[in-house]
């Protein structure tokens, strides 16, 4: 977990902080303590004693990793635009939002059968080792419980608050429920364990519940964004300058994933998909501040060449 964390920090998802070690480590000391009680608490339980390296890989590194780099995933799944669509023009004049048709990719179907085939398997094999063990009241008493207070916090404060469970959260509540010593259990443990470190490592302990009350004035968004020079990893981006007293950083997003930061007013991004359809916005980032990405381009990377 330790070298999950520093690798999603530094390599992977740095975290973009004008004080970064400050906000690394500020996450790195509570980050050690509830992995240690995860591992008292179920994580020592799971662990069957291995018999060949393949299933060690199986079990414990290759969920725990794909995990890890779950930001990567959205280059894969549908470039649907959940950014709010592009505005038009409507015929009276008027602004129009219009969301694009969702782009599915043979990949993307491929890993979705495959992730709710596991889950399902996984399900079943974890439910029914509770039914054996005796214990069914008991989890079911404790989560039913939890879910209650939630719903009914959630309730009461609706009108200044909304609901966000952040994927660490997900991977931390679903912890309890694979205590059991047998080889599902410790995959399913694996996955929960990429979750939480990915996510606490990028985006540290965020609050389920997040205050709406405070609204800070937003920049503008960034329009007539041009895309050239198409290739099968990337594009060129380029875009007018804001006309802001403080001069504004410009933030590059693509597929609601941000690829750079600059103060120039191009970017040339890679790193993506051949023969992939994506969405691009560039926003602005003042006093620290983050406009919308309402200036929505679509692209396309060029096919890989036939071998």
């Amino acid at each position: 977990m330790v070298v999950g964390f520093w690798y999603v920090a530094l390599i992977s998802q740095p975290v973009p902080s004008y004080s970064f070690i400050e906000a690394c480590m500020g996450r790195f000391l509570p980050f050690l303590f509830i992995a240690y009680m995860l591992y008292l608490y179920g994580g020592k339980t799971a662990i069957p004693p291995p018999t060949h390296m393949l299933e060690r890989f199986a079990l414990y590194w290759f969920p725990a990793w794909f995990f890890v780099h779950m930001n990567y995933l959205t280059f894969i799944f549908p470039d649907e635009d959940i950014t709010g669509g592009e505005q038009v023009v409507t015929d009276d004049g008027g602004i129009a939002v219009v969301q694009p048709p969702v782009s599915w990719n043979p990949l993307a179907i491929t890993l979705m059968v495959a992730a709710c085939s596991i889950a399902l398997f996984l399900l079943y094999k974890l439910f029914r080792a509770i039914w054996r063990s005796g214990r069914t009241l008991p989890y079911l008493t404790g989560y039913i419980s939890a879910l209650a207070v939630l719903i009914l916090f959630a309730v009461a404060v609706s009108s200044q608050y909304f609901v966000h469970l952040h994927h660490y959260q997900l991977g931390m509540a679903i912890w309890p429920i694979t205590a059991f010593s047998m080889g599902p259990a410790a995959f399913a443990q694996s996955i929960m364990a990429g979750l939480y470190i990915q996510g606490v490592a990028r985006w540290g302990f965020g609050s389920t519940f997040t205050y709406t009350g405070y609204r800070p004035k937003t920049p503008d968004f960034v329009g007539n964004i041009t895309i050239s020079n198409e290739t099968t990893d990337g594009a060129l981006v380029e875009w007018p300058a804001a006309n802001y007293t403080i001069a504004p950083v410009y933030s590059v997003v693509v597929n609601t994933i941000e690829m750079c930061r600059v103060t120039d007013t191009q970017c040339r991004i890679s790193g993506l998909l051949p023969g992939l359809s994506y969405h691009v916005c560039v926003r602005n980032v003042v006093e620290g501040y983050e406009g919308s990405c309402e200036g929505n381009q679509r692209f396309n990377t060029t096919a890989a060449p036939d071998l």
